[in-house]
């Protein structure tokens, strides 16, 4: 179990405990005393029950990293007072609840990582227009329902957004194509409907990181078929395979590539990751935080 003297180092800058096999809960007093920590990284640990409430008083705190453990309940609303916060990876536990409407106190969150989790609820009852800062954005796996609202059209610096794997239904709204920062974007395993209606050069933006298979009743206009620009596991809309306007051998050759594309981020953002494109902003990040402590 974490002691729950930790709790007494008020002055600690940086607490990584990762991967150390801890148990139990986490102590009340670690979360509520440690107002000038900057980085709390928990994860891959087998930590378990709800989040302490006290976690609002970690005001100082950059980083905030639970992935891989067996934590449950509803985020508690304290975690909006973390206004300073940029990283939150609450990846693969077992939070339930819905998104807290508390997280859009996060203002200047750029990494949200949630996926995995049994959150439910929809992405339409959240203020994401007050995330601006928000450039990766996982949500994956976490049985989300009802439709894509247009406010997230509104987060002009997100790169990343993966909502693959849930409950999400109707039409993918083209305004997700005017997000001028997007340079992945994972929908597969959903219920969308009808046509997609991005353009050629959205499709060539995207390249390998778009995936929408798995929605049956999606389908996309034979037109971005000139270039091979294809969504991978999406049929032509039917009112169209009467007049093809495409190579065979094109769609033959971009069908057979990787159907299995997938949102997975790493499990951690050490520096091997480098090699997995922007992840190296939150490397830097963390250098920039630790080259901050050795001046303290």
């Amino acid at each position: 179990m974490l002691p729950g003297e930790l709790g007494s180092l008020v002055h600690l800058k940086r607490l990584v405990l990762t991967g150390n096999g801890f148990s139990g809960q986490i102590p009340v007093s670690l979360a509520g005393n440690l107002s000038e920590l900057l980085i709390l990284d928990l994860s891959r640990n087998n930590l378990s029950g709800p989040l302490p409430s006290s976690f609002g008083g970690l005001t100082s705190l950059l980083t905030l990293d639970l992935s891989n453990n067996t934590l449950e309940g509803s985020l508690p609303s304290g975690l909006g007072e973390l206004r300073n916060l940029t990283l939150l990876d609450l990846r693969n536990n077992n939070f339930s609840g819905g998104l807290a409407h508390s997280l859009q106190g996060m203002i200047s969150i750029q990494d949200m990582l949630l996926s995995n989790n049994p959150l439910g609820g929809s992405l339409m009852e959240f203020g994401w227009e007050y995330l601006r800062n928000l450039t990766t954005l996982d949500l994956s796996n976490t049985g989300l329902t009802g439709v894509i609202p247009d406010s997230i059209s509104s987060l002009k610096t997100l790169r990343f957004l993966a909502l693959d794997n849930n409950h999400l239904s109707g039409n993918v709204s083209s305004k997700l194509a005017t997000l001028p920062s997007l340079r992945a974007l994972y929908l597969s395993g959903n219920n969308f409907t009808g046509e997609l209606e991005f353009s050629e050069g959205f499709y060539e933006r995207m390249g390998g990181r778009f995936a929408s298979w798995n929605n049956p009743n999606l389908c996309y206009n034979s037109e971005v078929m000139r270039t091979g620009h294809v969504p991978v596991g999406v049929e032509r809309c039917k009112h169209e395979q009467e007049n093809p306007v495409y190579n065979s051998s094109t769609e033959n050759m971009v069908s057979s590539g990787s159907s299995k594309r997938s949102s997975g981020l790493p499990a951690s953002f050490g520096f091997s990751n480098c090699i997995n494109g922007f992840w190296c902003v939150i490397v830097v990040q963390e250098l920039v935080v630790t080259l901050l402590l050795i001046l303290l």
